[in-house]
C-alpha cells in the first residue's frame, strides 16, 4: 500500500460569505446608484418639460395682456370718438326752450313741446290776442336760432276770465292756440350756451 505524504502546507479554506456579502453588497449598491442615475434624469427631463411650459404659458399670458391693453387702448379710442361725435350732435334743449320762452309775450305759454334732431321743434302754444301771435312770429323769425319757421294752425278757444268767473258764462274770452314748426340753427343754440 502506498501511503501519499503531503510535503505542502495545507491551505485553510476561507471562507465564501464575507466575500459574497460583499459583492452583493456591491452589486446593489451599483444597482441602486443605476436606477436612481436614471430617475434623477427622468425627473430632471420632466423638471425641464415643466419649466418650457411654465415659460410658454407666461408668454402666452403676457402676449394676451398685451393684446387686452391694446384692445382696452383702440375700444378707449372708439368710445371717446362716439362721445365726442355725440357731444357734437346734442344740442342741449334747455337753452333752447330758455330763448324761446324768453320770445313768448307775457301771458304766453307752451302746450306742447317736441324736439327732434337734427334741428326740427314742433310746439303749440296758446296767446291772448291775435297780435301776440304775430309779435311772437316776427320775434322768432328775427331770432339767430331759428332758421325757417311755419306757422301751420292757429285756433281759438274760448275761456272764462279769470278775475270774473261767473256761472252764466257772460264773460267769456278767446285764447288762441298756435301750432309752430321751426327748424333751427343748431351751432347758433350752442353759442347760447357759451354766451351764458
Amino acid at each position: 500500500m502506498l501511503v501519499e505524504v503531503n510535503l505542502l502546507p495545507e491551505k485553510n479554506k476561507q471562507d465564501v460569505t464575507y466575500v459574497f456579502i460583499l459583492l452583493t453588497t456591491l452589486l446593489l449598491i451599483a444597482l441602486g446608484t443605476t436606477v436612481l442615475y436614471f430617475y434623477h434624469s427622468y425627473v430632471a427631463k420632466e423638471v425641464n418639460g415643466l419649466n418650457q411650459e411654465v415659460y410658454s404659458v407666461q408668454m402666452q399670458s403676457t402676449e394676451l395682456n398685451q393684446q387686452m391693453v391694446e384692445e382696452a387702448g383702440t375700444e378707449l379710442e372708439r368710445l371717446q370718438q362716439a362721445v365726442g361725435e355725440l357731444q357734437s350732435r346734442v344740442v342741449p334743449t334747455s337753452l333752447l326752450l330758455d330763448h324761446l320762452v324768453r320770445l313768448l309775450p307775457e301771458r304766453g305759454y307752451y302746450l306742447t313741446f317736441n324736439y327732434e334732431l337734427p334741428g326740427t321743434v314742433m310746439f303749440d302754444a296758446s296767446f291772448d290776442r291775435m297780435e301776440e301771435i304775430a309779435a311772437y312770429h316776427q320775434a322768432l323769425e328775427q331770432s339767430d336760432v331759428v332758421s325757417s319757421i311755419s306757422l301751420s294752425v292757429v285756433e281759438a278757444n274760448e275761456m272764462l276770465d279769470d278775475q270774473e268767473f261767473d256761472v252764466n258764462n257772460d264773460n267769456v274770452l278767446p285764447r288762441y292756440i298756435a301750432s309752430f314748426t321751426l327748424e333751427i340753427h343748431t351751432e347758433n343754440v350752442k353759442k347760447l350756451g357759451d354766451s351764458s
